[in-house]
C-alpha cells in the first residue's frame, strides 16, 4: 500500500509539471491580447515541442476557434497544418503554412460541412481553384469571390444616393458645402450595419448622410471562398449648391 501510495504522488507531480508548460492567453473580439479573462471573446492555450510552438484557440463557451503551429512563441509565424473551426463545431477551413504563406491544398467549408473552397496556393499565391455550393454542385469560378454588390455592382449605390439625398435646407440658406465620408458593413443577408460618418463635417450634411445610406435596399452580400462574407465599405457623399 506504501508503494502504490508513492507512485500515486509522482503521478500527480508529473502532471503538474506538464500543466505549467502550457501558457494560456486571452483575446478581445479583434484578437487583442488582454491581460486578464474580463473583455475577453477568445483564449489561447499555448505549449512548445521541439522547434514549434503549438497553440489551440478556443471561443468562450470552450468550443475549439483554431488550431495550428508557429516557429515562434509571439505566434506570428505560421508552419504546418492549421484547422479552424466555427462557433458550433464544424470545420471553417483547413490547410498548411510554409514560412507563413499558404502552401499547398486548403480547404473551406459550408455550414453543412459541404465543402465550398479548395484552393491550391504556391509560396502565397493562389494558382488554382475550385468551388461547389452547399449541395456539392460545381460553381462557375466568377462567381465564388466577389465584393458585395448593389443592384449589380457598387457604382450603382451612387445613383441611388444620388437619387434620394436632399440637401438640408438650413445648410443651403448658409451656402455650407462639404464631403462626407460614411462608412458601413454589408452583412451576410445583404443588410448593411455600423453605419457611421468617420470624418468631421457639418452636423446637417451629416444628419442627411446618415439617413440616405440606412434608407438603402438590401445589397446582394460579398463572396469569399464561395461563402457570403461581411464587407467593409467607406462612401463618400459630396453636397455641393448649384
Amino acid at each position: 500500500m506504501k508503494k502504490s501510495y508513492i507512485i500515486g504522488i509522482l503521478i500527480i507531480l508529473s502532471q503538474g509539471l506538464i500543466a505549467q508548460d502550457t501558457i494560456k492567453i486571452y483575446f478581445d473580439k479583434n484578437w487583442k491580447k488582454l491581460e486578464s479573462f474580463k473583455d475577453a471573446a477568445y483564449y489561447r492555450k499555448l505549449y512548445k515541442k521541439g522547434d514549434l510552438w503549438y497553440a489551440k484557440d478556443y471561443y468562450l463557451t470552450g468550443q475549439l476557434q483554431m488550431e495550428g503551429s508557429y516557429t515562434n512563441k509571439k505566434c506570428t509565424k505560421r508552419s504546418g497544418t492549421f484547422t479552424y473551426y466555427t462557433e458550433d463545431g464544424t470545420i471553417d477551413s483547413k490547410g498548411s503554412f510554409l514560412k507563413n504563406k499558404y502552401e499547398g491544398i486548403w480547404n473551406w467549408y459550408h455550414p453543412n460541412g459541404q465543402k465550398s473552397s479548395q484552393e491550391l496556393y504556391n509560396k502565397g499565391k493562389r494558382v488554382k481553384v475550385e468551388y461547389w455550393d452547399i449541395n456539392g454542385m460545381k460553381v462557375d469560378s466568377a462567381e465564388g469571390e466577389y465584393l458585395a454588390r448593389f443592384n449589380g455592382n457598387a457604382q450603382e449605390f451612387r445613383k441611388y444616393v444620388n437619387e434620394h439625398l436632399e440637401y438640408p435646407p438650413s445648410a443651403a440658406n448658409l451656402g455650407t458645402e462639404g464631403k462626407v465620408f460614411v462608412s458601413f458593413v454589408v452583412e451576410k443577408d445583404g443588410s448593411l450595419s455600423n453605419i457611421k460618418a468617420i470624418k468631421n463635417a457639418d452636423y446637417e450634411l451629416i444628419k442627411e448622410a446618415l439617413r440616405v445610406v440606412r434608407s438603402s435596399p438590401k445589397w446582394e452580400p460579398g463572396k469569399q471562398h464561395n461563402r457570403f462574407v461581411r464587407v467593409s465599405y467607406i462612401f463618400p457623399i459630396t453636397f455641393v449648391l448649384r
